[in-house]
Parts: C-alpha cells; structure tokens; sequence
C-alpha cells in the first residue's frame, strides 16, 4: 500500500471565532487502526443504547407492571454499557494525540486533552480520525490516487 501525505485543517471554535489549525499526516501505523476499530464499535453501541433508550421511554408510556419491569431491567443494562465506557473520549484523545506525535505535531495547545474537549467538537474529532485512517487507501489504479 503506497503512502499518502494527508493535509488537514482540524476545525475548532476559540472565544466564539471558528478557527482551523493545519497538520500533516503522513504516517499511520497498524495500533492506530485497532483502536479506532475499538472505538468505533464502543461509539455505535452507545449510539444504539442511547436510541433505544429513547424508545423505552416511549414503550413504557401505558404498559403493564410485567413489562416495566422488563423495560427496567433493560434501561439498567444499557445504562450500565454506557457508564463503562466513559473513559472514551480520553481514549479517543490518547489516539489523536499519538497519530499528531507520531507525525511530529508537537504543539503545547493541540496536544492537550482540553483542546480536544473544549473547542473540537466531537463530529470534527471524528471527521479527523475518519481522514487519518481512509488517507491511505487507494481507489482504481492502485497508485495511491484518492
């Protein structure tokens, strides 16, 4: 698989002005992508937990005694799912942080957990991640063309 250099303006918001901060990316190696696996399944399962949680809450609206209690016992569950893992967002900042070391990006402002919690919103962490792991993949002729 050829390697691509990746150029990516991560977008963050300070005192109320949009702001982007460039980086190059130019290596990824293999635990990164492990990780982000691991954190992509934690991510859509909570995900999952959190709608159905909302459908529980529409279902329990008239049911009887019996199905509450089965309702209860499911909330219990997912919630005790989710409450496990909140250690994700210091997961997910611990990989960016080790893709931005390993490409030399040694910033004392971007490389802290507070810029990630503070002004990245979760959906640009994601889109970051997501680039990082897609940047190598090739399309048609196999020469590294996106």
């Amino acid at each position: 698989m050829m390697r691509n250099e990746l150029e990516y303006y991560i977008p963050y918001v300070e005192e109320g002005e949009e702001k982007m901060y460039p980086v190059t990316i130019n290596y990824v190696f293999n635990y990164v992508y492990k990780e982000n696996a691991e954190l992509y399944k934690i991510r859509a399962k909570v995900q999952d937990y959190a709608n159905r949680l909302n459908q529980i809450q529409a279902e329990s609206k008239g049911a009887d005694e019996k199905r509450l209690d089965e309702l209860t016992t499911e909330i219990k569950e997912k919630v005790a799912y989710i409450e496990s893992h909140q250690d994700f967002f210091e997961r997910q900042f611990k990989l960016i942080n080790s893709i931005l070391v390993d490409n030399g990006i040694k910033d004392k402002e971007i490389n802290t957990l507070e810029f990630w919690e503070r002004k990245v919103t979760p959906e640009n962490a994601i889109r970051f991640l997501d680039k990082v792991i897609r940047k190598d993949i090739t399309k048609g002729d196999g020469k590294g063309k996106k």
